[in-house]
C-alpha cells in the first residue's frame, strides 16, 4: 500500500484537529481519511504531527511517561564545560589524565570518569583480565564470597 501524500490543506486540518484536548489520533486518522478519500493511519498522523512541530499531547507512554507529562520538545543547549572528578585535578604534572574514547589504547582503563557526554575515561594501566585499573576494578566488582 502506498502511503498518502500530505498536502498543505491536510497539514492545516491536522493542526486544527490535533490541538490540545482534541480527539485521539485514531479518530483524527478516520476524519482525515473520510474527508480526503485517502487512507491515513493513526501512526501516520502522529509522525506528521511530530514533523510539523506540534506539541506533545495525550498521555506519554514508555519508561519515562509520567515524567514527560506536559513537556514540549526544546532545542538542545550549547555544550557546557566538562566536569571531571576532583581527583583528576590533583594529579602530578606529567601524569596522564583522563582521555576521550577515541584516544583509548588497549592498555588503558575503560572506567568512565564523567557523567555527561563527551565522556572521559580513566586511562591508567589496566589490570590483567579486566577492562579497569586496580582502583576501578575494586569499585566495579564485589569481592568473591568464601564457600561455606
Amino acid at each position: 500500500m502506498i502511503p498518502p501524500k500530505w498536502t498543505r490543506e491536510l497539514d492545516d486540518r491536522l493542526r486544527e484537529l490535533g490541538k490540545l484536548g482534541g480527539p485521539p489520533f485514531a479518530d483524527i486518522a478516520r476524519i482525515l481519511s473520510a474527508e480526503s478519500g485517502k487512507h491515513f493511519t493513526s501512526n501516520a498522523c502522529i509522525g506528521r504531527s511530530h514533523r510539523l512541530g506540534m506539541p506533545l499531547r495525550g498521555r506519554p507512554r514508555g519508561r519515562f511517561g509520567a515524567a514527560l507529562q506536559g513537556v514540549t520538545p526544546v532545542k538542545a543547549a550549547a555544550p557546557t564545560k566538562l566536569k571531571t572528578s576532583p581527583r583528576w585535578r590533583k594529579r602530578k604534572r606529567g601524569a596522564k589524565g583522563p582521555v576521550f574514547f577515541e584516544r583509548l589504547q588497549p592498555h588503558h582503563c575503560r572506567y568512565p570518569v564523567t557523567d555527561t557526554p563527551p565522556h572521559l575515561f580513566c586511562a591508567k594501566q589496566r589490570r590483567d583480565g579486566s577492562p579497569y585499573c586496580e582502583e576501578h576494578h575494586a569499585l566495579a566488582h564485589y569481592p568473591q564470597r568464601k564457600q561455606a
